[in-house]
């Protein structure tokens, strides 16, 4: 939350918080239709990331990009 993003998996998968576990299900039937798709790329998991503000987007981008 520091950097202004906030990633999916780092929420606990728990009974309260009903829209983590839609975004992890929707993670989830990704990966299975990708692995059901012909000339998909093969990816292992997928996640999601929240920012806070298209600032906090671009910031993370930038610092990305350097490394």
């Amino acid at each position: 939350m520091k950097r202004g993003f906030m990633n999916s998996w780092m929420v606990p998968n728990y009974e309260g918080y009903k829209t983590i576990q839609k975004i992890n299900q929707a993670m989830y039937i990704l990966v299975e239709k990708l692995k059901a798709t012909n000339c998909a790329p093969h990816i292992r998991k997928a996640s999601l990331r929240c920012y806070k503000s298209w600032e906090s987007y671009e910031n993370q981008m930038l610092i990305s990009l350097r490394q």
